[in-house]
């Protein structure tokens, strides 16, 4: 079972240089068979997460599932635009 951290609120305490030399960029991405997974800092702000996330699905090609992990719920305005994007899961643990 592949082990995958996602950043939360309580990793920014020093705005997330202990998280980054632990673990890595906030944000990422990996694909298993036909989903592909995009871990994001929902510590961001809300416009630098749609940026990302617009970013990274720019390449994605159409027969994938796109599953995004975060550690907050997205507001409902970045949920229906990630929605447009073609995110079909959320998975969040707050």
């Amino acid at each position: 079972m592949p082990w995958v951290p996602v950043p939360g609120n309580h990793d920014w305490y020093d705005g997330g240089a202990t998280w980054r030399r632990r673990y890595g960029p906030d944000n990422y991405s990996f694909d298993i068979g036909r989903f592909h997974f995009v871990v994001w800092d929902t510590n961001l702000a809300q416009a630098e997460q749609l940026a990302f996330f617009q970013l990274e699905l720019a390449n994605v090609t159409a027969d994938m599932v796109i599953v995004a992990l975060g550690h907050d719920s997205p507001r409902d305005e970045l949920a229906a635009a990630l929605d447009e994007l073609g995110v079909a899961y959320f998975f969040t643990g707050h």
